[in-house]
């Protein structure tokens, strides 16, 4: 990919993030005033508010993602990590709309508190996380040395021979947690295990995609 086709992509990114804002509110007119807006582990509703808040996602990116972008063409490396950066843009974009329009239309069910959440909704969310994990473990070992992509610490940062080898290891750590989050979501869905049991699994998948690769990195610091 080059420079031109980069700032193609990015136009396209924002004109999206504009349409799924304008796309969220006319559906939100259809919801009632009130709706529920959190709930707990077990998709059993434990807040309400306004249907509005269901336009602070695409708010948020349509207003962040310029930024984002901005920031992307000033990092070490641009021009190498064009792909990448691309690619995570793409998946970034994705998954905040997708996850946003899960929730506007739990907030369609109209249920109230102490309610359950009437829609089996349960294996989205690790099935979704499974998939960015195995995407971004795919490209992770392509990502050349920058301030911006990929796992930032002072020893990768410094040390390019360390940045490579933390990479090359962590595409396959995230690959991994990928498949686990996946395999997740299938248990919830069919054999009818509880939401806790993914939230427990999800916080040691991110814990160790998080620690695993800081201790790799540090081990290969003088590389």
């Amino acid at each position: 990919m080059n420079n031109t086709a980069y700032k193609r992509l990015a136009l396209i990114l924002i004109a999206a993030a504009a349409v799924d804002l304008v796309a969220a509110g006319l559906f939100i007119l259809t919801l009632p005033d009130t709706v529920p807006t959190h709930f707990g582990p077990d998709l059993v509703c434990d807040g309400t508010g306004s249907r509005w808040q269901g336009l602070i996602p695409p708010l948020i990116l349509l207003i962040l993602f310029p930024i984002g972008l901005a920031a992307t063409r000033k990092s070490k490396n641009f021009e190498k990590n064009l792909k990448p950066l691309s690619v995570t843009l793409i998946i970034a974009e994705g998954f905040i709309i997708i996850v946003n329009w899960v929730l506007l239309f739990i907030m369609k069910t109209d249920a109230k508190l102490g309610d359950r959440i009437p829609l089996r909704s349960e294996w989205i969310f690790p099935a979704l996380i499974g998939i960015l994990f195995i995407v971004i473990g795919n490209y992770l070992p392509t990502v050349r040395q920058n301030g911006v992509l990929g796992i930032k610490l002072s020893w990768t940062l410094k040390n390019e021979r360390c940045w490579n080898a933390v990479h090359r290891f962590s595409g396959k750590l995230y690959v991994a947690a990928g498949i686990l989050c996946i395999g997740a979501a299938i248990l919830i869905n069919i054999v009818g295990a509880s939401s806790l049991l993914f939230i427990l699994l999800e916080l040691v998948t991110i814990t160790a995609a998080v620690i695993v690769p800081t201790v790799y990195a540090y081990s290969h610091r003088n590389d």
